[in-house]
């Protein structure tokens, strides 16, 4: 009887374990699989998602400038006022400077040609160059995904997001069918002259689009890119990069000096411009996070995630992850257009390409696209090349331009539970600013009961740092 009982305790069990899985597998550690490094990219495609990676080995835990332990204060350290607003308000108090890319003799895998722009890939540059500069999001081309310069029309979007009377709900719906419309008279004209044997009698847009098409040797050509994946719509974004040049200015000094500490190209820097437009608010559809755009399963490796925290959404420190994160990634591909590349598809599957296509070159990789190398790997080190040169001659493209102050703070790790009452008061009960400077505590931190951990960390400016250590010194000692 004993012996019914354990085997039937056994079996129910395994089916437990068989079937209870989606409920405790996410507190395992991420396996292979769940590395996707695909994230929403600055483009909209019809493609799917790209490549995988591997667990990335083992690495020190990523050192930030050393946290402020509370000490005693003197008296007259309480002199020094809360914080004030001024250096962390939406006023703007610098003129944008163009960035200074000298002196990295010693930089990973750096020259004059790290960041050129790759055989074949001119064309590809030139139309990310256009869309940062040329159009805004109300805006936008309708093209061949695979040559991207066959770009067959313009669409205008602003009526619509002028139209006071239109919900937005309305206006996104209007909007998308503009331009389902738009696509579909464009590929019954592709189909059109996909029957045509003699261009000669063609006029109007039936000419341009043969025209379009003279230098390329392709067999269908036309009914090819007809087919769905083929045409596509991308949005400008020259609005979206202009304020990502004046949100830069919060944070890419501190950046610049961590990639240096680490010893990587500064360009690099240059990525969130790519991948969020320096929003610190920036969330994609898939779960990544911060303006680095750091997907979930990454993010546990290099950073503090937990109930509390999500490092991912702090700037600084989701740098120094970056920063070691692609040197791991350098260190498997040996370029940075590979590496790049990397990012965004993942480094495992370029290295499986420059194995499978016998070629280190970019530019021979980028017309090998399949159902996980799509439009969004295929373009992202143009973009990014794009994005360099955009930043680097803002000036000529835009203008002058006013970037927000820089945000300066310093860590300091808490040894017993603090209110988050208390930090507020640091920053004279503004909220606002208080997250500005700690963008890594959840919403749920910022309810008035709530208390953070010993051994949190919190950011403040770093002209208050004595009053704080004050505030925390006495409270431990009145204990």
């Amino acid at each position: 009887m004993q012996k019914r009982i354990l085997v039937l305790a056994v079996c129910c069990f395994a089916l437990f374990a068989v079937f209870s899985k989606p409920m405790w597998a996410k507190y395992l550690p991420p396996d292979a699989d769940e590395f996707t490094t695909d994230k929403d990219s600055p483009e909209e495609s019809d493609e799917s998602a790209d490549d995988t990676m591997p667990i990335p080995t083992a690495e020190k835990p990523i050192e930030m400038p050393k946290p402020v332990v509370p000490a005693p204060a003197s008296p007259e350290a309480t002199k020094t006022a809360a914080v004030t607003s001024t250096n962390a308000t939406t006023e703007f108090s610098n003129t944008w400077q163009p960035p200074d890319y000298s002196h990295q003799d010693k930089a990973l895998g750096y020259s004059e040609t790290s960041f050129a722009i790759p055989n074949g890939m001119q064309e590809r540059v030139r139309f990310w160059t256009d869309v940062y500069t040329k159009y805004t999001n109300d805006q936008g081309l309708l093209h061949d995904s695979k040559y991207v310069n066959l770009i067959y029309e313009t669409v205008d979007l602003s009526d619509i997001s002028n139209n006071s009377v239109m919900t937005p709900i309305q206006k996104d719906r209007a909007k998308k069918k503009r331009v389902k419309e738009a696509k579909k008279t464009i590929a019954d004209r592709l189909k059109n002259l996909a029957r045509v044997k003699d261009a000669s009698e063609l006029t109007g847009d039936d000419l341009r689009y043969w025209n379009l098409f003279v230098s390329i040797d392709e067999k269908n050509k036309f009914s090819e890119a007809a087919r769905r994946g083929r045409l596509r719509y991308q949005a400008g974004q020259k609005d979206q990069f202009m304020r990502g040049i004046t949100q830069s200015g919060r944070y890419l000094k501190q950046m610049e000096a961590i990639f240096r500490e680490e010893g990587l190209p500064i360009e690099l820097t240059r990525l969130p411009f790519v991948e969020s437009s320096f929003n610190l608010n920036a969330r994609s559809k898939v779960g990544a996070s911060g303006i680095w755009q750091f997907m979930r399963s990454a993010g546990r490796l290099y950073l503090r995630m937990d109930d509390v925290c999500d490092d991912r959404n702090d700037p600084l420190r989701a740098t120094r992850a970056a920063a070691r994160k692609l040197r791991q990634e350098f260190s498997m591909l040996q370029t940075w257009p590979l590496t790049v590349t990397g990012w965004n598809h993942g480094a495992a599957g370029i290295r499986r390409m420059t194995e499978r296509y016998q070629s280190r070159e970019l530019g021979d990789l980028t017309d090998q696209r399949g159902h996980r190398f799509g439009f969004a790997s295929a373009n992202f080190f143009a973009s990014f090349v794009a994005a360099l040169d955009v930043e680097k001659n803002a000036g000529k493209y835009f203008g002058v331009l006013a970037t927000l102050p820089e945000v300066k703070g310093t860590d300091v790790k808490l040894e017993k539970e603090l209110p988050i009452a208390q930090l507020l008061k640091w920053f004279n009960d503004d909220i606002e600013v208080a997250k500005l400077y700690n963008p890594h505590l959840r919403a749920t931190a910022w309810t008035k009961q709530f208390r953070l951990h010993r051994r949190d960390y919190v950011r403040v400016p770093t002209d208050v740092v004595a009053k704080v250590n004050l505030d925390l010194h006495g409270a431990a000692a009145s204990n």
